[in-house]
């Protein structure tokens, strides 16, 4: 094979070694904005879980205080009667 063929060959080469690698370089780049968006929603979802882990102990005592009050009536109802 010529020098000239060889060069050719290896231009070739150097081409597609430099378009794969730019190419894996554009995925690189997209997974990591992927993963930052990722990891932004799970942030606002476990924001919002946290949320609503505060209403359900809030609800549970509101409960808890309308049971012991309907329990307490029905006590002050029976001994007046």
């Amino acid at each position: 094979m010529s020098n000239k063929m060889k060069n050719k060959k290896a231009n070739i080469v150097n081409v597609s070694y430099e378009l794969d690698r730019a190419t894996l370089e554009s995925a690189l780049d997209s997974m990591s904005q992927d993963a930052e968006s990722y990891r932004i929603e799970c942030e606002e979802l476990r924001r919002m879980v946290n949320g609503q882990e505060d209403q359900i102990k809030h609800l549970k005592s509101v409960i808890v205080s309308l049971a012991s009050y309907i329990a307490d009536s029905r006590t002050e109802n029976s001994t007046n009667a």
